[in-house]
């Protein structure tokens, strides 16, 4: 089960159709385990369109990193895995964003794993498409 950090969720109530800043954002978490940790978590209550951002820094030394989204759209429970158990080097990293269509009422939900406890730090947001 994935470990969850505190995250800021549910900056709105609508669906796709929100103006403005993210809709859920959380900046910066350390993941100090090596367990599968939720950097950020948006519920629609509307379906729609959303974009998913990430961003993550590996510290000190180079360790395994997984990225994974997971959501629901009209076909059913979805998991994308834009980094699957990469070696990443010392440095930063940004996932490209990208969009998908989400029912209402089911989380979209980022999540890191790192190879190494305390070795890296993710940042995710999800926004209105």
């Amino acid at each position: 089960m994935p470990t969850s950090l505190p995250i800021v969720t549910n900056r709105s109530t609508g669906g796709g159709s929100s103006a403005g800043g993210p809709l859920a954002t959380a900046p910066d978490v350390e993941l100090t385990t090596t367990s599968p940790t939720n950097i950020v978590t948006y519920t629609p209550s509307a379906k729609g369109n959303f974009w998913v951002s990430v961003y993550f820094r590996v510290v000190t030394a180079p360790t395994v990193v997984t990225v994974t989204v997971t959501y629901t759209d009209g076909s059913g429970s979805q998991t994308y895995t834009p980094i699957s158990a990469v070696s990443e080097a010392v440095g930063s990293y940004i996932v490209a964003p990208f969009l998908l269509n989400s029912v209402a009422a089911d989380a979209i939900t980022v999540t890191v794993t790192a190879g190494t406890a305390n070795q890296v730090y993710a940042s995710g947001s999800v926004l209105a498409g």
